[in-house]
């Protein structure tokens, strides 16, 4: 399983964390260049980090972007407060890698959502 994380200060705890399921990761810190990031290293799973100071309406025409583009790709938006939330991303990853893994039950849009309140379809 491969995933993209859009994390420009958080690499090393999102790789320690997600390394021992054994994902393939790639780090990018250039948001504007994602589609090509994308094409080329072909996630299954594309996590992006939000922050309280980031430009929320760069963001969120980012995620217009991608969803336009690759509209069957997940999206996880993830806020780091703590430990806690690092576990709560790594458990979301899991189910959404499950369901990926799992064809004879398609996702439903009540489950979707359940995964984390910020995953976009």
């Amino acid at each position: 399983m491969k995933i993209l994380v859009i994390d420009d200060l958080l690499q090393e705890k999102i790789h320690n964390a997600l390394n021992k399921e054994g994902y393939t990761m790639m780090y990018i810190l250039e948001p504007q260049m994602i589609e090509s990031y994308i094409i080329e290293f072909e996630p299954d799973i594309v996590l992006i980090s939000i922050r309280s100071d980031s430009d929320s309406c760069k963001g969120m025409n980012l995620i217009m972007d991608i969803n336009d583009a690759f509209p069957r790709l997940p999206i996880v938006f993830y806020n780091m407060e703590n430990d806690e939330s690092l576990n709560e991303l790594n458990d979301t990853v899991k189910r959404i890698v499950h369901d990926l893994n799992t064809p004879s039950l398609p996702l439903k849009r009540d489950k979707q959502f359940h995964h984390q309140k910020s995953l976009v379809r």
